[in-house]
């Protein structure tokens, strides 16, 4: 594993374990006033992004985080019960992409920068 794969590993696990440890009302967008809380907050708003999850999804709580700064990107989210016997609920959504067909068209990208300059003349 290359050290960008590892790190990256690092920064989505931290990132999990801050997002499980938020402490937010989503439906009134305010938290506990703390750095990290704040910071968090910030971000969102800073970056336009929205909450979609709406429902407890452990116990009373939505630890569970569908963020966008896209409002139409959803065409639908549901918190059905806990999987089998977890306390935890499943988050499902659907999104809307843009469909990308397949481009057949070759390009051609030419390496002057190792070239044989004598073959050019």
């Amino acid at each position: 594993m290359s050290s960008s794969s590892a790190d990256s590993t690092y920064v989505c696990s931290e990132l999990g374990s801050l997002v499980g440890a938020l402490i937010i009302d989503w439906s009134k967008i305010t938290a506990p006033a703390d750095y990290i809380h704040s910071s968090f907050l910030q971000f969102c708003n800073n970056y336009g992004f929205t909450q979609f999850v709406d429902a407890p999804t452990k116990d009373d709580n939505v630890l569970d985080l569908v963020l966008s700064n896209d409002p139409y990107i959803l065409t639908s989210i549901d918190v059905p019960e806990p999987f089998s016997n977890s306390d935890h609920c499943v988050v499902h959504f659907s999104l809307v992409l843009d469909h990308h067909e397949k481009n057949d068209l070759v390009r051609y990208i030419y390496d002057f920068d190792n070239c044989n300059e004598g073959l050019l003349s």
